[in-house]
């Protein structure tokens, strides 16, 4: 064999141990290869579904439940290095902070989805952006800031304006600054958005004084 035939070999056979994961080099927590990312997203699906479904319900979550979210933490951290300008990583560790009540790490984790990633315009894409700034609405209620929550409502309208949980929750905001009318419209606008969402219904009678007719 030739010097350059040798070479070539040579490479190609490296290159070969190295997408195998042969290599004693590579790093096992880091995703080089989109088979590792689609293996990585099965195993935060199973970790994460039902302790985040608990959540979302208001139901307790068990020990388990809080142990899976915390393993699933260093596989989303290493989806998120593989993919850094794609918004659902960060909403989703926001999610998990949240379910471990780890308000600060869930707003961290929302302010970095916000600073790294671009809107791509894509029906699901806006939803989990809107749903994002919700959520950082939320947070920010809870530290006292309207004003904040303010913005970060009208920032979430803005992205995707059928949030009926985003309307009811600035007609509060407004309601509880004395604003009758912005907050009767915005209970007009959460119910047109979801009639079947209590709240809003709940919020539309209570500001109208009429109650919201059945769906």
């Amino acid at each position: 064999m030739s010097q350059a035939n040798w070479s070539t070999s040579w490479r190609i056979s490296l290159f070969a141990v190295l997408l195998a994961g042969g290599c004693t080099g590579m790093d096992p927590n880091v995703i080089y290869t989109p088979q590792q990312a689609e293996e990585a997203n099965r195993e935060l699906e199973t970790l994460t579904k039902e302790p985040l479904r608990k959540f979302l319900a208001k139901e307790a979550l068990s020990e388990q439940d809080k142990e899976n979210l915390r393993k699933a933490l260093p596989v989303l951290k290493k989806i998120t290095a593989y993919d850094p300008i794609t918004i659902n990583s960060y909403a989703m560790a926001g999610k998990i902070h949240l379910a471990l009540d780890e308000p600060q790490q869930a707003m961290d984790s929302y302010l970095d989805g916000i600073a790294k990633t671009k809107p791509n315009d894509t029906p699901i894409e806006r939803t989990i952006r809107s749903d994002l700034y919700v959520e950082m609405a939320d947070l920010h209620l809870r530290n006292n800031d309207s004003a904040a929550a303010e913005r970060a409502l009208r920032t979430a309208i803005l992205i995707e304006d059928t949030s009926s949980q985003a309307h009811v929750m600035l007609g509060r905001i407004l309601q509880s600054r004395g604003d009758a009318a912005g907050a009767k419209e915005e209970a007009l606008k959460a119910l047109l958005a979801d009639a079947e969402y209590e709240p809003a219904r709940t919020f539309y009678q209570e500001v109208t004084g009429k109650k919201a007719a059945s769906p």
